[in-house]
């Protein structure tokens, strides 16, 4: 009896169905509603290369499902301009960084996952605008430091306050990204957390209880020379305690 063989090609068919299967069964990712998609960090001036090469933001998905910004456009108040022309989609809680120059070689070593042109950073006032199918999804408007930062060779860092308004519109919801207990550089040394969770804020701004004195305690030496260690700042923050102090002759 002759055994019948089954054809290299079928085998190859069968097993780019089985691998594909996953991805033709996943739900297409929708358009996002007003509110899903949040600006959540800026480099508009950056230190270690140009701002034509290293300027970049970033977004976070809140709607708990995934998200397309296909066919969506990011504009400022004036005529800068660009529509996304590519699948964008932004899985729930994904990190999203938009930078002008994708080449991290080129960039200070920002991993991008879009790069965007007709659009840039002011280092003074500027906007972020994001609109997909006519509705307003998010919207910053910074000022130059007014009220907002205003930092260079660092990004400014969206940092959801514990009262008041949550509005990532508000430049005291904002922070120098360098101005934290646990600021980090990336790639050629430039401040911030491209496509990653913002570190915590270092002060009280918001209601957030982050900055405590506590006591100053003073000491006579054998010499008559006062000494007095004074406690400055315990700064408590989510990713630990920081002890500051100073030492001063009277």
């Amino acid at each position: 009896m002759t055994k019948k063989l089954i054809p290299l090609t079928a085998l190859l068919f069968l097993a780019m169905f089985i691998l594909i299967m996953p991805v033709l069964a996943r739900p297409l990712a929708a358009a996002p509603n007003a509110g899903d998609i949040v600006i959540n960090e800026i480099m508009q001036n950056p230190s270690a290369v140009t701002d034509a090469n290293g300027e970049w933001f970033e977004v976070k998905n809140i709607s708990g499902v995934a998200r397309d910004l296909d066919g969506c456009t990011i504009t400022d108040n004036d005529s800068d301009s660009h529509t996304i022309s590519s699948n964008t989609e932004i899985d729930a809680d994904e990190y999203f960084v938009f930078c002008r120059n994708a080449n991290s070689n080129e960039n200070g070593g920002v991993t991008c996952d879009y790069d965007f042109s007709g659009f840039q950073l002011t280092n003074g006032d500027d906007e972020i605008i994001i609109t997909c199918g006519g509705t307003e999804i998010d919207r910053v408007e910074y000022d130059g430091g007014t009220s907002w930062p205003d930092p260079t060779g660092a990004s400014m860092t969206y940092n959801v306050p514990d009262s008041g308004d949550t509005s990532n519109n508000i430049g005291s919801n904002w922070q120098d990204s360098e101005d934290t207990p646990q600021s980090s550089t990336y790639g050629d040394g430039d401040y911030g957390t491209p496509g990653a969770e913002n570190h915590d804020w270092m002060d009280g701004t918001n209601g957030r209880p982050t900055a405590i004195t506590l006591r100053s305690l003073a000491a006579t030496s054998p010499q008559n020379t006062w000494m007095s260690l004074t406690l400055l700042v315990i700064s408590i923050t989510f990713g630990g305690i920081a002890l500051r102090w100073q030492k001063r002759k009277n």
